[in-house]
């Protein structure tokens, strides 16, 4: 299965479980937090109206039924611990009623008493209580008289049916809820409903020394089963708009994010067949990609670096591998000579042919011939065996192994009286391989003592990044400048050597990162070898 279906695939799951969830919350969710969202409103109410039954204001007091969800369903009492003058706001209007009975007052003193202890009552105590002052009210109420029929001369009133008992019709949705808005003032929340609706009554109870304030609220209780049903309903419309928004986001999403991964393939595929042109990202492209912290542009610059060093290695072997035939069919051609010359010689004194008699004389040629080729497989096994072991750095100083080089050769510098003028700094430090380093600088000061005629000069000098050896009185000649690190190449001056010298030195340098060029200055009749120690 190909990266972008597997995306698809995976974007449309992930999505698809998110869409899930979100149904799921307003399916069941939705309604309960409505409920609870709103029960919480109506006691935030209530707090503000039971502070402002302490203020005793009238317009505080009026102003905070008003801002009741329901201000008709609720009732705010002003209730005298001493007497039993009661002040009641409504909605409607405000009212005074004086309790004159006194079995009536002392009733009231019982509902007082109760409001007292209200919130450390269990919830069947706080039933009892209340329906036993319930029906010593009723009874009150028969005694007294207060309950009786109303003559008119419009209509007459009488009951057509046995009354219902409300206790059977209306029962306890749950335990009553407390809410403590500080240490004198709380509210009971109680729930009771029929078959059909659920209601909760609201009491809040504050108190001060000599009095309680009473609020009492009624209010239907939400139980958003239209809001289901509307939400059940729209289901198919949800999930046909959800289907289409996931699938166009899936798509949009797994194209933008397969459409990298497609052009790196591309890419690599052209690598892999040799067609990709090479095109240099600048430091400051590279610094731009960085700034965006985007996975796939870092992909794209590491397999960009990773090709450029892929391709810089390639270019390397194969000049490598170039110069190796060179250096074979060169080295073939430098033993053959002696070779074929020893075994002329050889055969001659073999054969006794003529001068080639005399065994003595000539045997010695042979003997020189084979060294000859000895020097030259030696040389040819050690450019093997260093060129290939391991780098060691450590911090030189340039200036002591000049000094050292020059003493180790200062024998035939005074033969020749050549005049050496140094100007390096004499704690400039580099960090490189002391053996290979040596060996690189030894081969240019001895090739400069070599061809620099008596009682010239040798220069020594060095900047920041490089390292300069001047030899006054000579010139190279410039069919020999063009391949002067070529193997088995000497100029017409040399009278020893095999012309292996600078070769091998210039593979020393390479591994060294550094490199060697050698070039004529012709204003001042002389040779300048610069030796770059860092190569860029």
């Amino acid at each position: 299965m190909s990266i972008s279906k597997r995306i698809f695939l995976y974007s449309l799951g992930i999505v698809s479980i998110v869409a899930l969830f979100i149904l799921l919350y307003f399916t069941w969710m939705l309604s309960p937090l409505y409920a609870r969202e709103v029960e919480q409103q109506r006691i935030t109410s209530i707090k503000k109206l039971q502070s402002a039954q302490l203020t005793e204001i009238d317009t505080q007091i009026n102003d905070a039924l008003h801002a009741f969800e329901t201000p008709n369903s609720i009732i705010s009492m002003e209730l005298p611990k001493q007497n039993a003058t009661i002040n009641v706001h409504t909605f409607y209007n405000n009212f005074e009623i004086t309790i004159v009975d006194q079995d009536l007052r002392q009733w009231y003193k019982d509902i007082v008493a109760l409001m007292k202890n209200l919130d450390k009552l269990k919830q069947k105590e706080v039933d009892n209580e209340f329906q036993t002052i319930g029906k010593r009210l009723e009874h009150l109420i028969d005694t007294k008289g207060v309950q009786q029929d109303f003559p008119s001369d419009l209509f007459t009133f009488k009951e057509l049916s046995e009354p219902i008992d409300i206790s059977k019709l209306f029962s306890t949705a749950d335990q009553p809820k407390f809410y403590r808005n500080g240490d004198k003032q709380f509210i009971m929340a109680v729930k009771a409903g029929d078959k059909t609706n659920l209601y909760t009554t609201y009491m809040g109870i504050a108190t001060t020394d000599d009095k309680y304030y009473l609020v009492l609220a009624a209010v239907l209780t939400p139980k958003l089963t239209a809001l289901s049903s509307v939400i059940t309903q729209s289901l198919p419309m949800l999930l046909s708009t959800l289907i289409i928004v996931i699938l166009l986001a899936t798509i949009i999403f797994t194209k933008v994010l397969v459409r990298p991964i497609q052009m790196i393939s591309r890419k690599m595929s052209l690598m892999k067949t040799g067609n990709y042109e090479f095109d240099a990202i600048s430091s400051k492209k590279q610094a731009q990609l960085k700034q965006k912290l985007d996975e796939y542009d870092q992909l794209e610059v590491d397999l960009h670096a990773l090709y450029r060093e892929l391709d810089r290695q390639k270019n390397y072997l194969q000049e490598q591998n170039s110069r190796q035939k060179t250096f074979l069919a060169a080295s073939s051609h430098q033993l053959k000579t002696p070779v074929t010359a020893s075994l002329l010689l050889l055969d001659g004194m073999i054969e006794e042919i003529g001068k080639y008699k005399d065994t003595h004389k000539y045997l010695p040629v042979v003997k020189a011939k084979m060294l000859d080729m000895q020097l030259i497989i030696n040389q040819l096994l050690l450019l093997n065996q260093q060129t290939s072991g391991d780098i060691e750095l450590q911090t030189v100083r340039v200036a002591t192994i000049i000094n050292s080089l020059l003493d180790r050769h200062h024998i035939l510098i005074e033969e020749k009286q050549l005049k050496i003028e140094m100007d390096v700094e004499e704690y400039k430090s580099i960090v490189t391989d002391v053996l290979y380093f040596e060996k690189v600088l030894d081969n240019l000061i001895i090739n400069a003592i070599h061809y620099t005629p008596n009682m010239e000069r040798i220069l020594i000098t060095s900047s920041e990044n490089q390292l300069q050896i001047e030899n006054t009185g000579t010139q190279l000649d410039e069919a020999y400048a063009e391949k002067i690190f070529e193997p088995f190449v000497r100029p017409a001056q040399a009278r020893a050597g095999h012309g292996l010298g600078l070769y091998i030195v210039a593979q020393y340098a390479a591994l060294l990162a550094m490199e060697i060029r050698i070039v004529n200055n012709k204003e001042n009749n002389s040779v300048i070898a610069t030796l770059l120690l860092n190569k860029e």
